[in-house]
């Protein structure tokens, strides 16, 4: 990760690897956001109890500083569709277009994990659950990073994937 002790140890391990063969190397100095995810949870329940999901936040996203929420969720499908919806105060937003496999996929389907916590804030919703942007369907989310925009309330949004989530509520 980016301003991480082991990213210092690749780029010095690269740097001599690279001197071995008479390349002129030359380190420059970057500012970059370090961001630790820390510990976090994510689970529902239904009639037949909790189910934890395998999830983690997003980078660069503010935490709930141990603040359990208990939320109902609406589900999009689309950016169309989410721009329909009126007030979600109170709920929590699922995120779920799913990216496919062209070469245009990732930047067709970006646009929830980029920007949507900042966009079902302004509608009053209260955390955001993103699809993980893969077209593989398995059981491991898939982080990057988010923007938020200045002056619209920060919450954490949180990946998973979307195959772990179809089988439980199949259950």
């Amino acid at each position: 990760m980016s301003g991480s002790e082991n990213n210092t140890k690749a780029i010095y391990f690269l740097k001599n690897e690279m001197e071995k063969f008479c390349i002129d190397v030359k380190i420059d100095s970057v500012n970059v956001p370090l961001w630790l995810p820390g510990t976090s949870t994510l689970y529902y329940t239904d009639e037949n109890g909790k189910k934890n999901l395998n999830a983690i936040p997003l980078g660069l996203s503010v935490g709930t500083n141990g603040k359990i929420l208990n939320l109902k969720v609406v589900e999009f499908t689309s950016k169309a569709d989410f721009e329909k919806a009126s007030s979600l105060e109170g709920y929590a937003v699922f995120f779920n277009e799913k990216m496919d496999s062209t070469e245009n996929g990732y930047s067709k389907a970006g646009w929830q994990r980029m920007f949507g916590a900042s966009m079902a804030a302004k509608k009053g919703a209260e955390a955001v659950i993103t699809r993980a942007l893969s077209p593989i369907s398995d059981d491991f989310p898939r982080t990057g990073t988010l923007r938020y925009e200045n002056g619209i309330k920060k919450f954490q949004p949180w990946l998973y994937p979307l195959m772990m989530l179809i089988s439980y509520l199949k259950k």
